[in-house]
């Protein structure tokens, strides 16, 4: 399912006021997709730092109505908040466009291992993050790397991005919100950022718009990808299919266990496949 097919009845809303939110998997170039959305929203189509306001160090937190104190005159905030019914009570008394930005399961995993080990571990320890992704160790960091992506998977980071999006798809309003995955921004730019400039503005981007847009995202890749060796063992993790270079066949036998063992648990979990198709893995 892409944003185009997802956005093909789109409400309009007003620029000049508008909140935007994104609810976001981290690892997903959330930060990116916020400074996308803020252009969007701009008349001139450019990014306003005034109304990027952030809240962290909480972003897992859920999403509560006090947000709205720090965008008297509208903006774009995004988080990685868990579709709770606070969040979706909050959202609906917002009355506000949103957009769910998923990541493939299997790609997220190793992203999060490379992002977490750059800051050994410290970011694992909000209590947001431990009720979402669940307990890791700092020694899951400094070990094998089979043997991280092994508890990654075994351990509840796996189980917990998979509820994650279950619940966003299932408890999301389809007249609201649309869904962006990871995916189609990367493999198709353009027409994911036109698919979002239709559901929040009803129209697609002008040329010059669209041109500042993929330059900005040519500048954060390019930072991406010249970090570190030492974060990123098996190459940077920002492209798509990145997990065929840091699974392992185990590794790989395990997600899939996972997988089964989530889509038997939960009646629902039609809406992930619906979305993912692809979500079991294979090493052929």
């Amino acid at each position: 399912m892409s944003i185009a097919e997802n956005s093909s009845s789109f409400l309009a809303f007003p620029r000049d006021r508008a909140f935007i939110y994104i609810s976001a998997i981290p690892k997903s170039a959330s930060s990116l997709l916020w400074l996308l959305v803020s252009a969007l929203q701009e008349p001139d189509g450019r990014a306003n730092p005034y109304r990027l306001r952030g809240l962290f160090p909480a972003p897992y937190e859920p999403l509560t109505p006090d947000i709205m104190r720090l965008f008297p005159f509208g903006g774009t905030y995004k988080s990685h908040a868990p579709a709770d019914t606070l969040t979706i009570q909050t959202l609906r008394q917002l009355a506000c466009p949103y957009i769910i930005s998923t990541r493939h399961p299997a790609d997220f995993i190793p992203a999060l291992f490379c992002h977490c080990k750059a800051d050994l571990g410290k970011s694992t320890s909000s209590p947001g993050f431990v009720r979402l992704l669940g307990e890791i160790p700092k020694s899951v960091f400094e070990g094998p790397i089979e043997a991280a992506m092994s508890h990654l998977i075994n351990n509840g980071a796996l189980d917990g991005i998979l509820t994650w999006i279950l619940n966003w798809l299932e408890f999301r309003d389809p007249e609201m919100s649309t869904v962006l995955r990871y995916e189609d921004l990367i493999d198709d730019f353009e027409l994911s950022i036109n698919g979002l400039s239709n559901f929040l503005l009803g129209r697609t981007i002008d040329a010059d718009t669209m041109t500042y847009l993929i330059r900005v995202t040519k500048e954060v890749y390019e930072a991406g990808q010249a970090k570190s060796r030492s974060q990123y063992h098996e190459g940077w993790t920002g492209g798509t299919g990145i997990w065929r270079r840091y699974f392992s066949k185990q590794n790989i036998r395990d997600y899939n266990k996972v997988i089964e063992r989530h889509i038997k648990r939960y009646d629902t979990n039609q809406t992930v496949l619906s979305v993912y198709p692809d979500l079991p893995i294979s090493d052929v």
